[in-house]
């Protein structure tokens, strides 16, 4: 993910279990992962696109002993996972999209017609609802991706976010697995994501769909 004017890069992992986009921020308390971490902390400071939300905004959590008549108060949200990681956050916005090159941010001006060129991501950008880590726990800490990314069937989800902003005409999208024997700070090929569909030149069998039961 780039996020940010002018961009910066989030390597992040998926999570189709849980709400909350999210990813160290410049500020992030204690161990934040800088050194495993593929990338740098988010530097909200070298945007000119980053927004704290209002109190009244909040989409995740929200802003402790809130009182309208007062500043600064920040939208605050917190997630823990059964296997024992957390982190904390504020909540942001800034302008991100997924995809493109690696290695380079793209601008606008970059454009291209295939729709296998790497350089048409930033026609998908949007004003995402994110959230800035300001402490983690646990594998967070340790893992090579930066933070995470929210693909759980929710109005707060990345797809969702990107559909009601009228960046994807359907609310789908579907994933292709590999498993790699090492994984690299460079890059790793794990498979591949579509947003708004599926792609069947991805494809060695027929889809294969999953009934979702709305049950806890």
């Amino acid at each position: 993910m780039w996020c940010g004017t002018p961009p910066q890069r989030q390597t992040l992992i998926i999570n189709t279990g849980g709400h909350g986009t999210a990813f160290p921020c410049t500020g992030c308390q204690g161990n934040c992962g800088k050194g495993p971490h593929t990338d740098d902390y988010f530097q909200p400071e070298r945007s000119s696109t980053f927004q704290e939300p209002a109190c009244d905004q909040c989409a995740f959590g929200e802003c402790p002993n809130y009182d309208p008549s007062s500043r600064g108060q920040r939208c605050q949200f917190s997630l823990g996972y059964a296997e024992g990681s957390s982190w904390t956050s504020t909540e942001a916005n800034d302008y991100c999209y997924i995809g493109g090159l690696h290695n380079k941010a793209l601008s606008i001006d970059d454009t291209g017609a295939d729709d296998l060129d790497p350089h048409i991501a930033e026609r998908y950008a949007f004003h995402l609802h994110f959230c800035c880590q300001t402490s983690l726990s646990g594998l967070f800490q340790e893992q090579l991706a930066d933070g995470i990314l929210a693909m759980d069937n929710s109005n707060v989800s990345f797809w969702h976010q990107m559909y009601d902003k009228g960046k994807i005409s359907e609310e789908l999208l579907s994933r292709c697995f590999s498993r790699q024997r090492s994984v690299s700070r460079e890059g790793t090929r794990a498979g591949a994501m579509t947003l708004g569909g599926s792609d069947d030149r991805l494809h060695l069998y027929p889809m294969v769909y999953s009934k979702h039961e709305d049950v806890w």
